[in-house]
């Protein structure tokens, strides 16, 4: 198959492109891959895209070829050069295939040198030739270098050199007799090998002409030398009827069946039909460039196609082969058989000649002669015709055999007799004799060698053969059932492999990579769309043109941690579950996955991340600025999951429809099945608590806020009267109970009220005295009390907020949490208390404020208070501005990022985001998979998979881990037919390029079950 441009093909390409593309400018620069650029050209209501591959080829192309995302270092050299000048001329340097296209006019012309000979090169010099850069620096064998700052050597370029017909004569004179004489001229021109089979076909010479045979010096030269000036005229550019021709091939796909298809191979393309090609089939175009653009378009589908096709013979050779191998089988035993029958019947036919030369081996043996005298007495015996002797051929003495020639003798009778009747016949009648037909080979015993065991008699080595024959016979009939079943496998086995390579193939046609697999990605278990860069490059990437507003920026702080946009086109809040796994994505694709260190990861919202460095300062590529509060993760576990997903046909993805959705507590009839049953029984108290009544709720409430509180007060005040204090004690603690119980009243009717006292600078420290006895310090030197009051309330339980009755005893943590109320004060404090009350209980709240006033203790003055007020509203306004500011520079340079990388390219992300509804982690049985896509992500969002593994951080490579999951996904018994074939159909590398690093696999229990 032709891969690269001739010099003919060069010729007829740079004549066309210079009628199309020149006078175009340029729009923009592009890389497909490392070696193969795209220039896009226009002028008033036309564009072009013009096609550079180094070392292969250069073409006008309409199809659309995939672009890499970020543009490499050369395209972005190229575009700075190039871009917006005019593409001035095309041109090829002398004969040599390398083409020199000339951007701009004048000291501002730049030049893009292609070659597309040997491994090619792409190079950028300005208009003296000087190199800007190059794609693959070298030196040549004539010590001519090329790297930056170099000189291109335009000037050593082959310029066109017509042959003489004296030049001729040399070259065919110095070739031996019988060499080809294609072979002979093509080094001493310039054509190739494909123009000269042309030129000699037309001259009348056979494409394989030999010197001294087809061909003649002395007769033949004029001819060559007119077939080498129509080369000439072809690459002076005297033909101008270039058209192009691609030659294919015709391959049956399933041939002898009922889905017999034919695929076409293309073979050859050249810019006119040659003479060798004309009986062959062949396209023709209009052009040479639609020509080469259709042939290298079409290139990798049927690479596919004939990928199966070679499956299809391959598994039909083997089929074959095991056929053949089983024929001979059966073909030798069948000879087996009747070989040892032949002997046997041979050995009982001669009987006594048998046992006769058994037995003079035998004497001799006994009589201890030597071997090699044995042998020369039977010589002796058969030079004196000794029929005993002449029928031993070999002594196998040290296998205690001898060799004999048997014939049949009862065959030579007949024979003997049948010889002298035809003779009777002819002598009676006078005519010749007619031929009759030969004995069947069945019937016919012809002579053979037979080896006779000297320990055995005639009859008895003739019944070893029978039992040799017999054995053969039970050999063959095993064989031939053996055969029926192993032929039977076979092409079940060959028919499986023809369905697989149909099903692969067609699985690589109908696959579509999306545009989100280029980044390292995953869709999490309430299906929001996570994306990663997979290096600094991707991640400038990823936050220039798909981090959107209403989209949040997960990281880590860790080395080599990849910079995640978790889209969010709705702009809703994000569930925390999907933040978690988003946190453990971007920590296990960091340097704590090969460090095995458990940290956690943190988010902000999208315009809190500019691009924008402080001044003074410089961000590098993949690096970017986040101001504002960074909402931290909790830490996560280093698991990984890899899972396959598949993507469905539009008639199935309504029976999918909400199996990745944000589960709650409170969801209606689509809650998760899931739900503990602590959770569940907390929804359905929930449930029956609506519809009571809120004043059996404030009288439960009373109880029990009161009830445990007198108990222990009484406890305490009878341990107090045990210890022998005084008498007075237990009126006093009466009194102070009856303060609090009315103090709790108040704090409940300030919470039903929607009021509540906050107390910031108050501290509670308690103190064992003695026994059960505690004591209480309460600190609060800001606080301001009421005269009647001086200590504030200790915070209690809040009262419940449930409504409705709640039927039964109430839980045993809630009474303890209820029965919590504050020891009892000393007696000192309790008389110093009794003393502030009674001085200060003629003084009201407004009185004691303004007395704090007039102290300077109450804090800042009104005024103060205003204008710290003002100041920080003015802050606040300030930090808006900047905010907005910043969002404006973001937005600018957002939209000169769009415009380097292309004014014309458009990423539609949200309408993408449609598609995550067409993919599956658990097919059903009546859905329609279309195709099957590798993915990585947090073990907890592949749970769900039908297919999963375990990944965890080890010492294992990926490669083998990705090979034995694949092989335990098909090997699984729960998976149909079509799960098989689509697992199959994954590529090794699209599954081994999202796994972190280093790791290891952890199966399922079934899968372990199986595997042992």
């Amino acid at each position: 198959m032709k891969s690269k441009f001739t010099t003919i093909d060069l010729i007829a390409m740079v004549a066309e492109l210079n009628e199309r593309l020149v006078g175009m400018r340029v729009v923009q620069v592009y890389d497909a891959d490392h070696k193969t650029y795209l220039i896009k050209l226009q002028r008033p209501e036309q564009k072009a895209v013009l096609l550079l591959e180094s070392g292969c080829r250069i073409h006008a192309t309409e199809y659309e070829w995939p672009k890499n995302p970020a543009p490499s270092g050369f395209s972005m050299k190229l575009r700075k050069h190039i871009r917006n000048k005019r593409l001035e001329s095309i041109r090829q340097l002398g004969v040599d295939r390398v083409v020199d296209l000339q951007f701009g006019s004048g000291e501002v012309a730049h030049h893009v040198i292609l070659e597309v000979y040997d491994r090619g090169n792409v190079v950028l010099t300005d208009h003296q030739y000087t190199i800007l850069n190059i794609l693959r620096p070298r030196t040549d064998a004539e010590s001519v270098r090329l790297a930056s700052k170099e000189v291109y050597p335009v000037e050593k370029a082959r310029p066109f050199q017509p042959r003489s017909e004296e030049q001729l004569r040399e070259v065919v004179s110095a070739a031996k007799e019988g060499d080809v004489l294609k072979k002979v001229i093509n080094p001493h021109l310039d054509f190739g090998a494909a123009l000269i089979e042309h030129l000699l076909l037309e001259a009348g010479f056979p494409a394989a002409a030999r010197v001294g045979h087809e061909f003649h010096p002395a007769e033949h030269l004029h001819r060559l030398v007119a077939a080498v000036r129509a080369g000439e005229a072809v690459l002076r550019g005297e033909q101008h009827e270039f058209r192009g021709v691609i030659t294919y091939k015709v391959e049956r796909r399933g041939a002898g069946g009922p889905a017999e298809t034919e695929l076409l191979g293309y073979q050859e393309f050249h810019p006119l039909l040659l003479r060798q090609h004309a009986g062959q089939p062949h396209h023709t175009y209009l052009s040479f460039t639609a020509a080469v653009d259709q042939f290298f378009s079409q290139l990798e589908s049927q690479k596919l196609d004939m990928k199966a096709v070679q499956q299809e013979r391959d598994a039909m050779k083997k089929l074959d082969n095991v056929r053949r191998d089983h024929q001979r089988r059966l073909e030798a035993l069948e000879l087996a058989q009747r070989d040892d029958r032949w002997r046997a019947e041979l050995i009982t036919s001669n009987a006594a000649l048998v046992d006769g030369a058994a037995l003079v081996v035998r004497s001799a043996l006994a009589n201890q002669i030597d071997w090699r005298e044995i042998g020369h007495i039977v010589q002796e015996a058969q030079k004196r015709g000794d029929p005993v002797a002449n029928v031993i051929k070999a002594l196998k003495l040290e296998k205690n055999h001898i060799t004999m020639l048997l014939h049949d003798p009862y065959q030579e009778d007949s024979d003997q007799e049948d010889e002298d009747e035809e003779d009777g016949e002819d002598s009676e009648d006078g005519t010749a004799p007619k031929k009759k037909d030969p004995p069947a080979e069945a019937t016919h015993v012809r002579p053979m060698l037979v080896d006779i065991d000297l320990d055995l008699s005639a009859l008895a080595n003739a019944a070893r053969y029978f039992d040799l024959k017999r054995t053969a016979a039970r050999k063959q009939q095993k064989t031939i059932e053996s055969s029926f079943k192993a032929l039977k496998s076979a092409e079940q086995k060959t028919k499986q492999t023809l369905k697989e390579a149909a099903t692969i193939a067609s699985i690589n046609k109908a696959r579509r990579v999306h545009w989100f697999e280029k980044f390292l990605w995953f869709i999490t278990s309430e299906n929001y769309l996570v994306l990663g860069g997979r290096d600094q490059q991707q991640n400038e990437t990823l936050v220039r043109r798909y981090l959107r507003p209403g989209d949040l920026y997960v990281h880590a702080d860790l080395h080599g941690a990849a910079s995640l946009v978790l889209k969010n086109p709705s702009g809703g809040h994000v569930p925390p579950k999907t933040l978690n796994e988003a946190g453990t994505f971007a920590v296990c694709n960091s340097s704590a996955w090969d460090a095995k260190v458990v940290t956690s990861a943190w988010w902000v919202h999208a315009h809190q991340v500019s691009k924008t460095a402080p001044t003074g300062e410089y961000l590098t590529t993949g690096s970017f600025m986040v101001r504002g509060k960074k909402n931290y993760l909790p830490p996560c576990h280093l698991a990984l999951g890899f899972g396959v997903l598949f993507k469905l046909e539009d008639s199935s993805v309504e029976r999918h429809r909400g199996e990745r959705r944000v589960r709650t507590l409170d969801a209606e009839d689509g809650a998760p099945p899931d739900l503990t049953g602590g959770a569940a029984a907390a929804q359905q108290a929930e449930e029956e608590a609506d519809g009571a009544a809120p004043a059996h709720e404030d009288d439960q409430e009373d109880t029990a806020a009161g009830g445990p509180s007198a108990n222990e007060d009484e406890g305490s005040g009878g341990e107090d009267s045990a210890d022998g204090g005084p008498a007075t004690g237990g009126d006093d603690e009466k009194r102070e109970d009856e303060e609090k119980t009315e103090e709790k009243g108040d704090e409940e009717e300030g919470a039903e009220d929607g009021t509540e006292d906050v107390f910031p600078d108050t501290s509670v420290e308690f103190k064992h005295l003695r026994g059960g006895q505690f004591t209480v310090e309460v600190t609060s030197p800001s606080d301001a009390r009421s005269p009647d009051n001086p200590f504030p309330p200790l915070p209690g339980p809040k009262p419940a907020t449930r409504r409705g009755r709640q039927s039964g005893p109430p839980p045993a943590g809630k009474e303890k949490k209820q029965s919590c109320a504050p020891p009892p004060q000393p007696r000192g404090k309790r008389t110093k208390m009794k003393r502030a009350k009674e001085k200060y209980k003629d003084q009201d709240d407004e009185e004691r404020a303004a007395r704090m006033a007039i102290l300077q203790s109450a804090g800042k003055s009104h005024a103060a208070i205003q204008r710290e007020r003002e100041e920080q509203q003015l802050q606040e306004k300030l930090e808006r501005q900047q905010q907005q500011q910043r969002r404006r520079q973001e937005v600018k340079a957002r939209q000169e990022a769009d415009a380097e990388d292309g004014d014309d390219e458009e990423v539609v992300v949200p309408q993408d985001c449609q598609v995550l509804d067409e993919f599956t982690g658990g097919p059903l049985e009546q859905d329609e998979l279309l195709y099957a896509v590798p993915v990585c992500a947090p073990w907890a969002t592949v749970l769900t998979y039908k297919f999963k593994v375990k990944l965890t951080p080890s010492t294992g490579k990926k490669g083998k881990a990705a090979k034995t999951a694949l092989q335990v996904f098909a090997a699984d018994k729960a998976a149909s037919a079509r799960e098989r074939d689509l697992v199959k159909s994954l590529k090794l590398e699209d599954v081994t390029r999202n796994f972190p690093g280093r790791l290891k696999i952890n199966l399922p229990q079934t899968a372990r079950t199986k595997k042992r």
